[in-house]
C-alpha cells in the first residue's frame, strides 16, 4: 500500500546488505547512516522500506528532530506497512499497521516537504503521543512536520574534512 502510494523514483537507496534486527524488523537503522532526509532501500526478505528524517516545529520555532523507518511487514503482503526505530523519536504511532491518512501524511510530507499539524491531524494520523507529550511539557504546542534540512550537516562533515586535511 505504501509503496505504490510512494512513487518518488528520484529517492536515494540506501544499501543495508543482509542486516536484519532481531525481530525481523528494520529497526537497526540509524540516524547517522542516513544521509537524506528520505531514503528508500529493499531488505534481505524482499521487503521495502522508507526512512524519514524530519522534524517537528512548536509554536516557538523550536525544532524537535524525529527518526522513523517504514516497512512491508511481511513479503507477500503489500497492504501491511508499520514504522519502527530505536534511535531517534518515532513521530507516529503504527501499531497494528499504517492507515491511509498515515500513508497520505507520509505522501505529503515527502512531495511538499512539510505538512501543518493540526490538532485533527495529530489525533487521526496517531503522531507519537510521548513526542506531543515532551512537546506540551516544555510548554508548546507541535505546529509542522517537516524533512529534516540535512544541508547544515553536509556543511559541518565539510568542514571537518577540510581541518583534517
Amino acid at each position: 500500500m505504501l509503496e505504490m502510494a510512494i512513487r518518488w523514483s528520484d529517492v536515494p537507496v540506501i544499501d543495508i546488505g543482509e542486516k536484519m534486527g532481531h525481530t525481523d524488523y528494520i529497526d537497526f537503522i540509524k540516524e547517522d547512516e542516513v544521509t537524506d532526509s528520505v531514503t528508500k532501500g529493499i531488505d534481505i526478505c524482499r521487503r521495502p522500506f522508507y526512512v524519514i528524517k524530519a522534524e517537528v516545529v512548536d509554536n516557538r520555532g523550536k525544532v524537535w528532530p524525529v527518526f522513523e523507518t517504514f516497512f512491508q511487514r511481511y513479503t507477500n503482503n503489500t497492504h501491511l506497512w508499520m514504522g519502527c526505530g530505536h534511535y531517534g523519536d518515532n513521530f507516529m504511532d503504527t501499531g497494528g499497521g499504517m492507515e491511509r491518512c498515515q500513508i497520505r501524511l507520509l505522501v505529503d510530507l515527502v512531495e511538499n516537504g512539510s505538512v501543518e499539524l493540526t490538532p485533527e491531524l495529530i489525533d487521526t494520523t496517531r503522531i507519537s503521543y510521548d513526542l506531543v507529550q515532551k512537546i506540551k511539557d516544555d510548554g508548546a504546542v507541535p505546529i509542522l512536520l517537516r524533512l529534516a534540512d540535512l544541508s547544515e550537516e553536509e556543511d559541518d562533515n565539510d568542514e571537518e574534512e577540510e581541518h583534517e586535511a
